[in-house]
């Protein structure tokens, strides 16, 4: 309705509010029949329209929350930052995906055991045989039988149909079961992952304990080398076993054969905890992540057979194997930030693992060095919050407004035309005024001083808005992202 009214000659005005809440009816006495509608669904959306722009959706930040098919949409952030407008013009909207059968995970439906049946989902060896198109179509029925909306898999965000099957079926490491709750006889799928995480520990000449960790760091423009523990994805048969992942990792990885693990290694504590979350990676599925975390201590340093680990002397070595390379490094026992960040991750249902190799370095690097962004809780999601600066720069040359526009990036020696044809833009700290981050954009992307912009340029603080885009990394799965795009 705003696309059409906007064209119009004369202009149509017309106002929008949006609100979702309690709707109430009464029949009006002397009007045939005809009811009117009152309560706090109408009065809200009534408030929004006094409170709106002229041809734009005006909705409340419940309305935004609610949103599926639409939530990658930009909207523009009201002053308030109550409310949002939705300019009907944006290139974004498209046509709206179906709705999916939502999944709570609350306090009630995480029953024991005993509450519940499941059936899980096994590949027959012999069907398996006769062709990987029947065997991922036997997998998709599966997943349509038990009111999953595969219709939705492999857009946006959300994993393929065929990647959850080589997840389930040929690398075995999750399993899918339905779970049926005798509460309200509803059904569910449920998809388990196992990780451990292992604390591999030594003692050096010096008698200083030091740890086993992964360097993520391998880009130069990242701040110093960002490392975390040894982290194994269990298979199936060993989630409930996970000295056997332990060991299966340490002869792959490190060619050190399972017989002789028990003379060189001792295995000090282990815990266990659960975590189940619903993430858009996965509508209509639970996930419940199975973390395992194992302290270990190497009590033959000297042997030979552990110096390709780089012992006994703790120095650092490579590994390279038919599954990843990887460098390793012992580093002193200390508190760990990055320890902390992949805890926080994981327990709100966000696969570290899954991430691309120095994924977790660059995230970690963009939140804790560069601060360039941060990590917030939104509706119980945890939300990695990112502000950026847009910088219309114009000028008028001949009575011809002309505008500052990219033309290509250049990192490394290579040429990105990507971006070309859009304004000047940078990263802002998360506490930054939008005033400062517009002069340092200016003085970062094309090299104005402050003298500069001053004595030629002023700022049209009246063309100032803020939009906030809800989107989705590649490098980062199951981790949503918020852009607060402040534009000027």
């Amino acid at each position: 309705l705003c696309r059409w009214a906007s064209p119009e000659t004369p202009p149509v005005s017309l106002y929008v509010g949006v609100h979702a809440g309690k709707l109430r009816r009464v029949q009006l006495p002397t009007s045939s029949g005809r009811l009117a509608w009152y309560g706090e669904a109408c009065a809200e959306a009534r408030n929004l329209v006094l409170n709106g722009r002229d041809r734009m959706v005006h909705m409340t930040k419940d309305v935004k929350n609610r949103l599926f098919a639409l939530k990658t949409l930009p909207l523009v952030v009201s002053p308030t930052r109550q409310s949002f407008f939705l300019d009907p013009w944006t290139d974004k909207l498209g046509l709206a995906l179906p709705q999916h059968r939502q999944v709570n995970v609350d306090a009630s439906n995480r029953s024991s055991l005993s509450q519940v049946r499941r059936t899980r989902f096994r590949m027959d060896s012999a069907k398996a045989d006769e062709g990987g198109d029947a065997t991922v179509a036997q997998f998709r029925e599966f997943l349509q039988a038990h009111g999953v909306p595969v219709q939705l898999f492999g857009k946006q965000n959300v994993m393929s149909v065929h990647d959850l099957y080589t997840s389930v079926v040929v690398d075995r490491t999750a399993h899918l079961d339905a779970v049926l709750l005798n509460a309200d006889q509803s059904t569910r799928i449920e998809r388990t992952v196992g990780i451990l995480r292992v604390s591999l520990l030594f003692r050096d000449a010096k008698g200083q304990c030091r740890e086993l960790r992964q360097v993520n760091t391998s880009d130069a423009a990242l701040e110093g080398n960002v490392t975390s523990q040894l982290s194994v994805v269990l298979r199936e048969e060993e989630m409930h076993a996970p000295e056997i992942g332990a060991q299966r990792c340490f002869e792959t990885w490190f060619g050190v054969p399972k017989e002789q693990q028990q003379l060189f290694f001792k295995r000090e504590s282990c815990s266990y905890r659960e975590e189940r979350s619903v993430t858009d990676a996965l509508p209509g599925i639970v996930s419940l992540c199975r973390s395992h975390k194992m302290r270990m201590e190497v009590v033959s340093p000297e042997a030979e057979s552990l110096s390709n680990i780089g012992l006994p002397v703790g120095a650092d070595f490579h590994t390279h194997n038919l599954f990843c390379s990887a460098s390793w490094t012992w580093a002193p026992m200390v508190t760990h930030p990055e320890d902390e960040l992949a805890e926080m991750l994981l327990s709100h249902g966000v696969m570290v693992n899954d991430f691309s190799p120095n994924a977790f370095a660059e995230l970690y690097d963009e939140l804790y060095e560069k601060k360039q962004s941060s990590l917030e809780f939104f509706d119980g999601d945890l939300v990695r919050m990112i502000r950026v600066i847009k910088v219309k720069l114009a000028v008028d040359i001949y009575g011809v407004e002309h505008q500052c526009v990219i033309k290509a990036k250049y990192q490394k020696g290579v040429a990105d035309e990507h971006d070309a044809g859009k304004p000047i833009s940078m990263r802002m700290s998360p506490e930054q005024d939008w005033r400062k981050a517009t002069e340092a954009a200016l003085a970062l992307r094309l090299g104005f001083s402050e003298k500069m912009q001053l004595d030629h340029m002023f700022i049209d603080f009246n063309s100032h808005k803020v939009t906030e885009e809800l989107a989705f990394s590649r490098s980062y799965p199951g981790l949503k992202s918020i852009y607060e795009v402040n534009e000027v």
